[in-house]
Protein backbone atom coordinates (compact mmCIF):
# COMPACT_ATOMS: atom_id res chain seq x y z
CA UNK A 1 0.00 0.00 0.00
CA UNK A 2 2.89 2.45 -0.74
CA UNK A 3 2.67 5.75 -3.22
CA UNK A 4 5.22 7.98 -4.40
CA UNK A 5 4.65 10.51 -1.88
CA UNK A 6 4.11 8.49 1.36
CA UNK A 7 4.65 5.16 2.12
CA UNK A 8 2.58 3.60 4.87
CA UNK A 9 5.22 3.23 6.51
CA UNK A 10 6.41 6.85 6.80
CA UNK A 11 2.94 7.10 7.57
CA UNK A 12 2.73 5.33 10.62
CA UNK A 13 6.22 7.14 11.89
CA UNK A 14 4.61 10.46 11.54
CA UNK A 15 2.24 10.34 14.40
CA UNK A 16 2.91 10.08 18.05
CA UNK A 17 1.16 7.73 20.47
CA UNK A 18 -0.58 5.72 17.26
CA UNK A 19 -3.74 3.86 17.84
CA UNK A 20 -4.91 5.37 21.22
CA UNK A 21 -7.89 7.68 20.08
CA UNK A 22 -10.10 9.06 16.96
CA UNK A 23 -10.36 8.14 13.43
CA UNK A 24 -9.33 10.08 10.76
CA UNK A 25 -8.66 9.46 7.22
CA UNK A 26 -5.95 10.81 5.12
CA UNK A 27 -4.98 10.44 1.35
CA UNK A 28 -1.83 10.80 -0.57
CA UNK A 29 -2.10 11.36 -4.42
CA UNK A 30 0.39 8.55 -6.61
CA UNK A 31 1.75 9.93 -9.62
CA UNK A 32 3.40 7.38 -12.16
CA UNK A 33 3.54 7.95 -15.77
CA UNK A 34 1.51 11.17 -15.89
CA UNK A 35 -1.25 9.19 -14.31
CA UNK A 36 -3.09 10.19 -11.34
CA UNK A 37 -4.28 7.89 -8.81
CA UNK A 38 -5.11 8.20 -5.11
CA UNK A 39 -4.31 6.23 -1.73
CA UNK A 40 -6.25 6.39 1.06
CA UNK A 41 -5.85 5.32 4.40
CA UNK A 42 -7.62 5.50 7.99
CA UNK A 43 -5.67 6.31 10.95
CA UNK A 44 -6.01 6.29 14.87
CA UNK A 45 -3.96 9.39 16.33
CA UNK A 46 -3.53 11.50 19.38
CA UNK A 47 -5.77 14.10 21.39
CA UNK A 48 -2.64 16.34 20.88
CA UNK A 49 -2.18 16.00 17.74
CA UNK A 50 -5.13 16.76 16.28
CA UNK A 51 -4.95 19.94 15.66
CA UNK A 52 -1.76 20.14 14.00
CA UNK A 53 -2.99 17.10 11.80
CA UNK A 54 -5.89 19.21 9.90
CA UNK A 55 -3.68 22.03 9.64
CA UNK A 56 -2.12 20.05 6.79
CA UNK A 57 -3.83 20.14 3.51
CA UNK A 58 -4.14 16.28 3.22
CA UNK A 59 -6.53 16.16 6.34
CA UNK A 60 -9.43 16.86 4.88
CA UNK A 61 -11.88 15.14 7.20
CA UNK A 62 -12.69 17.21 10.42
CA UNK A 63 -13.60 14.86 13.43
CA UNK A 64 -17.33 14.85 14.10
CA UNK A 65 -18.42 17.68 11.61
CA UNK A 66 -20.35 14.69 9.07
CA UNK A 67 -23.64 13.99 8.34
CA UNK A 68 -24.87 10.58 7.08
CA UNK A 69 -24.75 11.11 3.13
CA UNK A 70 -25.34 8.99 -0.08
CA UNK A 71 -22.56 8.61 -2.22
CA UNK A 72 -22.03 7.31 -5.86
CA UNK A 73 -22.61 3.91 -6.58
CA UNK A 74 -21.15 2.46 -10.09
CA UNK A 75 -24.31 0.59 -9.60
CA UNK A 76 -27.20 2.88 -8.98
CA UNK A 77 -30.85 2.22 -9.28
CA UNK A 78 -31.90 5.76 -11.06
CA UNK A 79 -30.71 7.22 -14.02
CA UNK A 80 -30.09 10.49 -12.13
CA UNK A 81 -27.94 8.90 -9.63
CA UNK A 82 -25.02 8.19 -12.52
CA UNK A 83 -24.97 12.41 -13.09
CA UNK A 84 -25.13 13.90 -9.62
CA UNK A 85 -21.69 12.91 -9.35
CA UNK A 86 -20.65 16.04 -11.67
CA UNK A 87 -22.46 18.24 -9.43
CA UNK A 88 -20.19 21.62 -9.06
CA UNK A 89 -20.52 23.38 -5.60
CA UNK A 90 -19.61 26.76 -7.21
CA UNK A 91 -22.26 26.58 -9.94
CA UNK A 92 -25.28 28.12 -9.29
CA UNK A 93 -27.00 26.86 -12.23
CA UNK A 94 -26.20 23.33 -10.84
CA UNK A 95 -28.12 24.20 -7.82
CA UNK A 96 -31.17 25.33 -9.69
CA UNK A 97 -30.83 22.13 -12.03
CA UNK A 98 -31.47 19.94 -8.63
CA UNK A 99 -33.83 22.20 -6.68
CA UNK A 100 -31.13 22.26 -4.32
CA UNK A 101 -32.26 25.60 -2.45
CA UNK A 102 -30.21 25.31 0.90
CA UNK A 103 -26.95 24.87 2.54
CA UNK A 104 -25.59 23.21 6.01
CA UNK A 105 -22.15 24.54 6.07
CA UNK A 106 -19.50 24.62 9.03
CA UNK A 107 -18.98 27.72 10.25
CA UNK A 108 -15.65 28.16 8.64
CA UNK A 109 -16.60 26.74 5.75
CA UNK A 110 -16.81 29.35 2.84
CA UNK A 111 -19.68 29.48 1.21
CA UNK A 112 -20.38 29.75 -2.51
CA UNK A 113 -20.39 33.44 -3.55
CA UNK A 114 -24.48 33.02 -4.57
CA UNK A 115 -25.18 31.70 -0.96
CA UNK A 116 -27.20 33.61 1.70
CA UNK A 117 -26.54 33.33 5.22
CA UNK A 118 -29.81 32.64 6.98
CA UNK A 119 -28.75 31.82 10.36
CA UNK A 120 -25.66 30.84 12.41
CA UNK A 121 -25.81 28.57 15.09
CA UNK A 122 -23.14 26.03 17.02
CA UNK A 123 -20.77 25.03 14.77
CA UNK A 124 -23.08 25.43 11.26
CA UNK A 125 -24.19 27.85 9.33
CA UNK A 126 -27.76 27.68 7.13
CA UNK A 127 -27.92 29.05 3.63
CA UNK A 128 -30.10 29.88 0.80
CA UNK A 129 -29.76 29.42 -3.06
CA UNK A 130 -32.65 30.69 -5.29
CA UNK A 131 -34.46 27.58 -7.57
CA UNK A 132 -36.52 27.98 -9.73
CA UNK A 133 -38.42 25.04 -7.86
CA UNK A 134 -40.05 21.80 -8.88
CA UNK A 135 -41.02 23.15 -12.59
CA UNK A 136 -38.88 25.44 -14.97
CA UNK A 137 -39.79 26.26 -18.93
CA UNK A 138 -36.57 25.08 -21.31
CA UNK A 139 -36.74 23.91 -24.90
CA UNK A 140 -35.54 20.57 -26.51
CA UNK A 141 -33.58 21.00 -29.81
CA UNK A 142 -31.60 17.86 -29.77
CA UNK A 143 -32.78 13.94 -29.61
CA UNK A 144 -30.49 11.58 -28.12
CA UNK A 145 -31.21 7.86 -29.56
CA UNK A 146 -29.52 5.33 -26.42
CA UNK A 147 -29.04 2.60 -24.42
CA UNK A 148 -29.74 3.98 -20.77
CA UNK A 149 -26.00 2.72 -19.96
CA UNK A 150 -24.51 4.56 -22.67
CA UNK A 151 -25.86 8.29 -21.04
CA UNK A 152 -23.80 8.79 -18.98
CA UNK A 153 -20.59 10.19 -20.54
CA UNK A 154 -22.83 12.79 -22.89
CA UNK A 155 -24.98 13.47 -19.91
CA UNK A 156 -21.53 14.82 -18.24
CA UNK A 157 -20.61 16.84 -21.25
CA UNK A 158 -24.00 18.61 -21.32
CA UNK A 159 -23.52 19.75 -17.46
CA UNK A 160 -20.60 22.31 -19.37
CA UNK A 161 -22.18 22.96 -22.33
CA UNK A 162 -23.70 26.32 -24.45
CA UNK A 163 -27.06 24.12 -24.37
CA UNK A 164 -26.73 23.58 -20.39
CA UNK A 165 -26.62 27.32 -20.13
CA UNK A 166 -29.37 28.21 -22.67
CA UNK A 167 -31.76 25.49 -20.72
CA UNK A 168 -31.83 23.43 -23.80
CA UNK A 169 -32.61 19.58 -22.43
CA UNK A 170 -31.92 17.24 -24.66
CA UNK A 171 -34.58 14.68 -25.43
CA UNK A 172 -33.32 10.91 -24.41
CA UNK A 173 -34.65 8.12 -26.55
CA UNK A 174 -34.69 4.67 -25.57
CA UNK A 175 -37.13 3.16 -28.11
CA UNK A 176 -36.44 4.46 -31.69
CA UNK A 177 -39.42 7.14 -31.28
CA UNK A 178 -39.11 10.53 -33.40
CA UNK A 179 -39.97 13.92 -31.90
CA UNK A 180 -40.59 16.29 -34.74
CA UNK A 181 -40.12 19.33 -32.94
CA UNK A 182 -36.49 19.13 -32.30
CA UNK A 183 -34.03 20.13 -35.10
CA UNK A 184 -31.43 17.10 -34.87
CA UNK A 185 -30.85 13.75 -33.84
CA UNK A 186 -27.79 11.69 -33.02
CA UNK A 187 -27.62 7.84 -32.37
CA UNK A 188 -25.35 7.21 -29.43
CA UNK A 189 -23.19 3.35 -30.30
CA UNK A 190 -21.70 2.89 -26.57
CA UNK A 191 -20.70 5.29 -24.19
CA UNK A 192 -18.06 7.83 -25.79
CA UNK A 193 -19.11 7.54 -29.44
CA UNK A 194 -22.45 8.46 -31.79
CA UNK A 195 -22.95 8.26 -35.81
CA UNK A 196 -20.93 6.41 -37.27
CA UNK A 197 -17.71 6.53 -34.26
CA UNK A 198 -17.65 9.83 -34.14
CA UNK A 199 -16.38 10.54 -30.30
CA UNK A 200 -18.01 12.71 -28.48
CA UNK A 201 -14.64 13.91 -26.84
CA UNK A 202 -13.25 15.38 -29.77
CA UNK A 203 -16.56 15.98 -31.54
CA UNK A 204 -18.80 17.45 -29.23
CA UNK A 205 -22.43 17.57 -30.36
CA UNK A 206 -23.36 19.59 -28.23
CA UNK A 207 -21.13 22.61 -28.73
CA UNK A 208 -23.31 23.98 -30.96
CA UNK A 209 -24.85 27.90 -32.04
CA UNK A 210 -27.56 28.75 -29.67
CA UNK A 211 -30.07 31.37 -30.10
CA UNK A 212 -31.01 32.85 -26.57
CA UNK A 213 -33.96 31.08 -24.56
CA UNK A 214 -35.73 34.05 -23.70
CA UNK A 215 -39.63 32.42 -23.50
CA UNK A 216 -40.78 32.66 -19.39
CA UNK A 217 -42.98 31.39 -17.33
CA UNK A 218 -45.54 34.61 -15.59
CA UNK A 219 -48.14 33.69 -12.73
CA UNK A 220 -46.14 30.33 -11.59
CA UNK A 221 -47.93 28.49 -8.87
CA UNK A 222 -46.39 25.40 -7.00
CA UNK A 223 -48.29 23.16 -4.96
CA UNK A 224 -46.85 19.78 -3.88
CA UNK A 225 -49.29 17.02 -3.85
CA UNK A 226 -49.89 13.59 -1.51
CA UNK A 227 -47.88 11.57 -4.65
CA UNK A 228 -47.12 14.53 -6.72
CA UNK A 229 -46.89 17.88 -8.12
CA UNK A 230 -48.57 20.52 -9.81
CA UNK A 231 -48.17 23.79 -11.34
CA UNK A 232 -49.98 26.74 -12.73
CA UNK A 233 -49.20 29.35 -15.12
CA UNK A 234 -49.29 31.31 -18.34
CA UNK A 235 -46.93 30.95 -21.46
CA UNK A 236 -47.14 34.26 -23.00
CA UNK A 237 -45.60 34.10 -26.60
CA UNK A 238 -45.58 30.95 -29.48
CA UNK A 239 -43.13 28.58 -28.95
CA UNK A 240 -41.92 25.44 -31.25
CA UNK A 241 -39.85 23.68 -29.14
CA UNK A 242 -40.58 24.76 -25.52
CA UNK A 243 -40.79 21.48 -23.03
CA UNK A 244 -41.80 21.97 -19.32
CA UNK A 245 -39.51 19.97 -16.99
CA UNK A 246 -40.02 18.35 -13.86
CA UNK A 247 -37.16 17.93 -12.18
CA UNK A 248 -37.98 14.75 -11.06
CA UNK A 249 -36.52 10.76 -12.14
CA UNK A 250 -38.38 10.12 -15.53
CA UNK A 251 -40.71 6.75 -15.20
CA UNK A 252 -43.62 5.60 -17.38
CA UNK A 253 -46.11 5.25 -13.93
CA UNK A 254 -46.42 9.43 -14.09
CA UNK A 255 -49.62 10.43 -15.41
CA UNK A 256 -49.53 13.83 -16.58
CA UNK A 257 -52.47 16.02 -16.90
CA UNK A 258 -52.29 19.37 -19.16
CA UNK A 259 -55.91 21.29 -18.22
CA UNK A 260 -57.14 17.98 -17.39
CA UNK A 261 -56.45 15.90 -20.09
CA UNK A 262 -54.01 13.17 -20.64
CA UNK A 263 -50.78 14.00 -22.11
CA UNK A 264 -47.46 11.75 -22.81
CA UNK A 265 -44.74 12.77 -20.72
CA UNK A 266 -40.80 11.53 -21.84
CA UNK A 267 -37.25 11.59 -20.15
CA UNK A 268 -35.10 14.69 -21.29
CA UNK A 269 -31.49 15.65 -19.76
CA UNK A 270 -30.13 14.30 -16.97
CA UNK A 271 -33.16 11.99 -16.51
CA UNK A 272 -36.10 14.32 -15.98
CA UNK A 273 -39.67 14.58 -16.92
CA UNK A 274 -40.45 16.84 -20.23
CA UNK A 275 -43.64 17.95 -21.08
CA UNK A 276 -44.39 19.49 -24.87
CA UNK A 277 -45.97 23.20 -24.84
CA UNK A 278 -46.00 25.32 -27.76
CA UNK A 279 -49.24 27.66 -27.78
CA UNK A 280 -49.55 30.34 -25.67
CA UNK A 281 -52.35 30.51 -22.62
CA UNK A 282 -52.68 29.56 -19.19
CA UNK A 283 -51.97 26.07 -17.95
CA UNK A 284 -52.46 23.74 -15.18
CA UNK A 285 -50.73 20.88 -15.33
CA UNK A 286 -50.93 18.20 -12.48
CA UNK A 287 -48.04 15.22 -12.52
CA UNK A 288 -48.87 12.72 -10.14
CA UNK A 289 -46.44 9.12 -9.49
CA UNK A 290 -49.27 5.97 -9.83
CA UNK A 291 -47.43 2.91 -8.70
CA UNK A 292 -48.02 -0.04 -10.45
CA UNK A 293 -50.78 -2.80 -10.22
CA UNK A 294 -48.35 -5.23 -9.22
CA UNK A 295 -46.63 -2.96 -6.61
CA UNK A 296 -49.85 -2.19 -4.82
CA UNK A 297 -50.73 -5.82 -4.38
CA UNK A 298 -47.58 -6.35 -2.71
CA UNK A 299 -47.79 -3.73 -0.43
CA UNK A 300 -51.59 -4.51 0.55
CA UNK A 301 -50.59 -7.74 1.12
CA UNK A 302 -47.09 -7.09 2.96
CA UNK A 303 -49.60 -5.31 5.25
CA UNK A 304 -52.21 -7.98 5.57
CA UNK A 305 -49.40 -10.75 6.65
CA UNK A 306 -47.76 -8.32 8.81
CA UNK A 307 -51.45 -7.71 10.70
CA UNK A 308 -52.02 -11.84 10.89
CA UNK A 309 -48.73 -12.70 11.83
CA UNK A 310 -49.06 -9.79 14.54
CA UNK A 311 -52.57 -11.21 15.99
CA UNK A 312 -51.18 -14.46 16.39
CA UNK A 313 -47.70 -13.36 18.04
CA UNK A 314 -50.35 -11.72 20.21
CA UNK A 315 -52.18 -14.70 21.00
CA UNK A 316 -49.29 -16.43 22.29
Amino acid sequence: MDTVDLTFKDFLEKFEDFGKCEWLTVYSNNREDEKESSGFYSALISRARIKKSLEDPSWDLHIGDGFPTIGFLPQSWSPNSDTEQFFDEENQKHYDLYNVGYLVLPIDKKPPQFARLIVKKGRFSLYKVDSESWFTLGKSSLEVMTKKNNLVNITHLWFYSPMFVNKDYPVIVLNNEKFAFVDRTIIMSDQNSYDDNRVIWRENPLFVNQKKFEQTLVNKVEKKLAQGYSVSFKLKNQCTNCILILKQTFHPNWQILVNGKKQAAFPVFPFYIGIRLNSPGDYQIIATYKPSTFKTILLVSGVLIFIFAFKKISKL
